[in-house]
């Protein structure tokens, strides 16, 4: 007789130290076990693009961190050396060097020359760290410019190190052909017998450096560029990436060894100007990050594998056993699968779904991810529908439809949220009810645990979306204040209106315009009458930061 494997009864005592992992995925210690593969990720993988795009919380810092930490996922960038920009940029500062030096240089060029000028200094320090280094007189050369561009004022913020630079030499490279020198001498003809830095020539040796010490290239990751500003600071922060694509075009083509993989807000990478480039041509080095619906139920069934496994509470032969995979053919399969005899690794292998690209067998993973969910989590839940009545409802449908914000999108991080919620939930129901055991119960040919309650993982999402709320009114500081006075004004209205938020901030017509951007920016807002008239267009709140309604109903 078929055994289930499952443990019985399961061990409530266990279900706090289920661990799924840090929301920030550049913290996150679970990453690499619970990794979904998506369709996207697969093409980030080909390296054929370098603007990498997606909303607040679809994983881009996930991926950036994979890629910094040359994680074992990533076979694609193993032979590459990583150099990483993530220097949080004062935009003000910006403006401030850009309105004190347009006089020595036009406004796109000092942009240009800016990132031409970190990029370099970046990946020479970056080689600078190398074993052995300088090693030879090209290396000895790139040291000298190193030196010669730091001084105590100017250890860390790149900006300070240009303005040291340009105070001391006259600063040279070229755009798409187009020659850029800089100093700050006051001489007619901008030279005053200044020292020149050649920055293209400090590119060319260390991309010769670095394949001589037996790189294939150098990866250069460049994140923390896109966050939310607005007026002048948007401004300078728009001609400030746009220099960069720019930028990104030349060095493609001028540096074939050194390629660049930038991180973009997608609603950001939209309001660009993409000038002489064309957006075509941009648009074909874009990867945009998304997850489709089946996505998101893997990334869920991982990580709640990787919590279970971690506490010796499963493992792939526990999960296969215990699915109904009857329609799969897998008889003869299966006694690869579960003969005790065959290694655990093996076995390991022949589960990792990640590998298996047909037809036939995305729907066998869709299904055991499916099964996985369902080995906690309840086949429908009851919730209060539109009308206000109790009703059941699919799990996965109600998962995919109550989580989708502003942009019509679910974010990993938000489910993640949701995960941790529930788990401290029903930890706390069987503290208060220790009389209650959970034992296996089959259902359509699953076996399954019945842990988490019905009307407790609804409960558990009306409380989560406060925490939602919350956090998304703290993501900028400077516009926590004006989403506190939405949240407590906003009542039962369901369509929100120009002239009604200009009313109930106080802020000007700028301010404004500039407070609805960030409410669609982050995803709180989302346009569902449109206008060439911004004071025209009507926005609604979608379902997951809707006011809570009380579930008062008992659970079972």
């Amino acid at each position: 007789m078929k055994t289930t494997k499952l443990i019985e009864p399961f061990p409530t005592e266990k279900l706090i130290n289920l661990d799924f992992g840090k929301v920030d995925g550049g913290i996150d210690t679970k990453l690499e076990d619970a990794f979904v593969t998506t369709n996207a990720t697969n093409q980030f993988f080909q390296d054929r693009h370098s603007v990498i795009v997606g909303p607040m919380g679809v994983g881009k810092s996930a991926l950036f961190k994979l890629v910094k930490n040359k994680s074992r996922l990533i076979k694609t960038f193993k032979r590459k050396a990583i150099v990483v920009i993530e220097e949080t940029v004062s935009f003000k500062k910006i403006q401030s060097l850009i309105s004190d030096h347009t006089k020595h240089l036009e406004e796109e060029r000092l942009h240009q020359l800016l990132w031409k000028f970190h990029i370099c200094v970046r990946v020479c320090e970056t080689l600078s760290l190398e074993d052995g280094y300088p090693r030879n007189k090209e290396e000895r050369e790139i040291n000298k410019f190193l030196q010669s561009i730091s001084s105590k004022a100017a250890s860390k913020s790149i900006l300070d190190k240009l303005i040291h630079a340009v105070g001391n030499f006259t600063l040279a490279t070229e755009v798409a052909g187009t020659p850029i020198s800089f100093s700050l001498s006051t001489s007619s003809d901008g030279s005053d017998g200044m020292l020149l830095l050649n920055i293209e020539r400090m590119l060319a040796l260390s991309e010769k450096c670095f394949l001589e010490r037996g790189d294939s290239g150098v990866l250069i990751l460049i994140d923390r560029i896109d966050k939310f500003v607005s007026g002048q600071e948007y401004y300078t922060q728009r001609i400030y990436i746009e220099s960069l694509l720019e930028v990104n075009d030349d060095m493609s083509v001028t540096y074939p060894g050194l390629s660049l993989k930038i991180f973009l807000r997608s609603d950001l990478f939209a309001r660009l100007d993409y000038g002489s480039l064309g957006y075509d041509k941009v648009n074909d080095v874009t990867l945009r990050l998304k997850w489709t619906d089946s996505e998101l139920i893997s990334f869920i069934a991982k990580r709640l594998f990787t919590a279970l496994e971690s506490e010796k509470l499963m493992n792939p032969e526990t999960l296969i056993i215990s699915t109904n995979l009857d329609g799969f053919g897998l008889k003869g399969l299966s006694i690869l699968r579960f003969a005790p005899w065959i290694p655990y690794w093996i076995k390991k292998k022949i589960l990792n779904l990640d590998n298996v690209n047909s037809e036939r067998n995305s729907s066998f993973q869709e299904t055991l991810s499916k099964a996985m969910v369902l080995k906690l989590f309840p086949r429908e839940i009851k919730h209060l529908n539109e009308k206000g009545k109790v009703e059941e409802i699919c799990f996965f449908k109600f998962l995919l439809s109550h989580f989708k914000d502003g942009h019509d999108i679910i974010t990993p991080r938000n489910l993640l949220i949701f995960l941790k919620k529930v788990r401290d939930d029903a930890n706390q129901y069987y503290i208060e009810n220790n009389d209650q055991s959970v034992h296996v119960e089959k259902n359509k040919g699953n076996y399954e645990w019945s842990l988490f309650k019905k009307i407790l993982v609804y409960r558990s999402y009306l409380e989560v979306k406060n925490s939602y709320m919350l956090n998304i009114s703290k993501v900028d500081n400077d516009w926590t204040k004006y989403i506190v006075v939405f949240l407590q004004k906003r009542g039962n209205k369901t369509s929100f209106e120009y002239n009604w938020i200009k009313n109930i901030t106080g802020l000007e017509d700028a301010g404004t315009e500039s407070f609805i951007a960030y409410l669609c920016h982050i995803g709180f807002l989302k346009l569902t009458s449109h206008s060439a008239n911004i004071k025209h267009r009507v926005y609604s709140v979608p379902i997951i930061y809707m006011p809570t309604e009380e579930a008062s109903w008992s659970v079972s």
